[in-house]
């Protein structure tokens, strides 16, 4: 890639700012709406099966949840959210309100495995140490009579896996765990409108 070339491309890409606040103005500013504390976003169900196929009205369709979390996470810039959704004309109170609840439960159980899966990882990775600590233990005490054998270097091996395991989980798993987290959090607690 040349100089002409790599300019071009950094300023396409100084760009992506403005592009994203021209998307919320003009072609998102009927479903997205934000200030600096919420973010409220509208969802028209009016136009889609709202329940998933073979669910019997108890789950809606994942389209649904795949807007909420693509225009909250990729667009929001605000802590808080809150859905408006629009529903087909004629539809009762009840169902309604089921279909927020459904949305809400939703949430709730997703945050909830989010937060199960981190407490797993941590613990996981505590006992990895552990291990890793313990192998690095007999690895020094077979090198002291054993200097020469590769049996000493294989506990090693292991015992940096196991550290080294332990290290990706609780450094780098663990981002992405909790942005998971973060953004069930975020829709769990949402106002339903």
């Amino acid at each position: 890639m040349n100089k002409e070339e790599k300019k071009k491309n950094q300023a396409e890409f100084a760009k992506i700012d403005s592009l994203i606040s021209t998307y919320k103005k003009g072609i998102a500013a009927h479903t997205f709406k934000e200030n600096e504390e919420l973010t409220v976003i509208t969802v028209d169900l009016s136009k889609i099966d709202i329940y998933k196929d073979c669910s019997s009205e108890t789950l809606l369709n994942d389209a649904i949840y795949e807007f909420a979390e693509d225009m909250f996470s990729s667009y929001s810039d605000a802590e808080k959210v809150s859905f408006s959704f629009v529903f087909p004309e004629g539809m009762k109170d009840e169902e309604k309100q089921k279909i927020k609840d459904i949305f809400h439960i939703h949430y709730g159980s997703k945050y909830k495995a989010a937060k199960i899966r981190l407490r797993k990882q941590m613990i996981l990775s505590l006992i990895f140490v552990f291990i890793g600590f313990i192998l690095l233990s007999l690895h020094l005490i077979y090198t002291t009579y054993n200097a020469d054998s590769i049996y000493g270097e294989i506990i090693e091996i292991f015992a940096w896996v196991f550290i080294w395991e332990a290290a990706e989980a609780l450094f780098v798993n663990s981002i992405d765990n909790r942005s998971d987290l973060n953004l069930f959090s975020a829709l769990y607690l949402a106002d339903l409108k």
